[in-house]
């Protein structure tokens, strides 16, 4: 019960220190795809408290209003949403939320892609700040996820 006053404290406090820009990672329910997106292969998307050039260079696709729906998202309890709401209420923040429609089960190749998404994003991994090319980072699964469903079967099973 204590999100939205978390959320609230925390956003006041990012612009208290003078954060100009937070990037956030998030998941949506594959259920809450739009017709338009459903068949699509990965489904991720973006949503912004301000334009984002950046984001459209990369060819994102912004989540629409229809899936950013105040009963779902801007009500919901569970982060980031409290934290995302609250800082679009906070001018002078630009608030990126980099996220990946997902089933429930194996979301790794989500969690790489979001990854990705966010170093393309943030330019990391490129020569230079200039250089404005996304280059793929080799990203490491984080070793709890190595038994996430489990150890791997024997194969001398098969």
């Amino acid at each position: 019960g204590r999100h939205a006053c978390f959320a609230a404290s925390f956003a006041s406090w990012v612009k208290l220190i003078g954060v100009r820009k937070v990037v956030m990672l998030a998941g949506l329910q594959a259920k809450w795809r739009t017709e338009e997106r459903v068949g699509l292969g990965m489904q991720l998307s973006y949503l912004a408290t301000t334009e984002q050039p950046r984001c459209a260079e990369l060819g994102w696709a912004l989540l629409s209003d229809e899936e950013f729906n105040q009963e779902k998202i801007r009500g919901a309890r569970t982060p980031p949403w409290p934290v995302f709401c609250a800082l679009q209420d906070q001018e002078g923040v630009d608030t990126v939320c980099v996220i990946a429609f997902c089933s429930e089960g194996d979301n790794i190749s989500e969690g790489g892609a979001v990854a990705q998404m966010t170093a393309d994003l943030l330019l990391l991994g490129q020569e230079g700040p200039d250089s404005g090319t996304p280059c793929a980072l080799q990203w490491r699964m984080p070793p709890s996820w190595g038994n996430l469903y489990g150890p791997a079967p024997d194969m001398a099973l098969y």
